[in-house]
């Protein structure tokens, strides 16, 4: 109404509402809204700003969640390449776009390619002086679980040994309730795979006890590892 729809006040609304609908999970409406943005993007001539590259891992996300992962996987890496050419090599935004490479690819089960994006995601946070962060942990987990995924158990337990010593270092061991559990998770996990139910059952009841204490009892996850703990009780006899 106001003749605005070419500029980039227009642009920043169509991506807000995207954000929007992927926040209600409405995916085919916010990738929609994405895709509005970024053809305006081009005629606006601002595909070189950290903006657009963000609007791309966005479009990413959207897509993979719809199962589109060719498009997804396109996205990503034309974020990663247009990180490099303006010179964002070393941010958490460069970071960001090689977990969500990895993120797909272990959803592919090309867990040998998801292994060299989280690799490169780890590098990054190095380089910026943040192996104390939660972002730093997130990603050794992901590669501890793409390493069992490999069946490369030794390198798994050795990250998460890595994780637990950095954990404690960084939260107590409790303060950060979701990677918390997650540790805990990725030990069981590993434990069950080498067979040493026993052990894996330890940590299991960790998990289950943190649930507890947090008043989730009454989640799908929580009911998950009732399940999972029943199952190696029957294992164990």
């Amino acid at each position: 109404k106001l003749g605005l729809k070419k500029t980039d006040k227009y642009l920043k609304i169509l991506i807000i509402l995207g954000d929007l609908d992927y926040e209600l999970s409405k995916y085919p409406s916010a990738s929609n809204y994405y895709n509005q943005a970024d053809k305006l993007s081009k005629e606006l001539g601002l595909t070189e700003t950290n903006i657009y590259t963000t609007l791309l891992n966005n479009l990413g996300v959207v897509n993979n969640l719809l199962s589109n992962y060719d498009l997804a996987k396109g996205y990503y890496q034309k974020s990663v390449a247009i990180y490099e050419k303006i010179g964002l090599e070393d941010t958490l935004y460069y970071a960001n776009s090689f977990i969500n490479l990895g993120s797909l690819e272990t959803t592919l089960s090309n867990y040998d390619l998801a292994k060299g994006y989280y690799q490169k995601s780890l590098d990054i946070y190095e380089k910026l002086g943040l192996k104390k962060t939660d972002k730093y942990l997130r990603s050794l987990l992901n590669l501890s679980y793409i390493d069992s995924n490999l069946s490369n158990f030794d390198l798994a337990f050795k990250t998460a040994d890595m994780i637990k010593q950095l954990y404690s270092e960084i939260y107590n061991l409790k303060t950060d309730n979701e990677i918390y559990i997650r540790v805990n998770y990725l030990y069981y996990n590993l434990n069950f795979k080498i067979s040493d139910f026993k052990e894996s059952i330890k940590y299991m009841k960790l998990v289950i006890n943190t649930y507890k204490q947090l008043g989730l009892e009454n989640t799908i996850k929580f009911s998950r590892a009732l399940r999972e703990s029943a199952i190696l009780n029957i294992t164990l006899g």
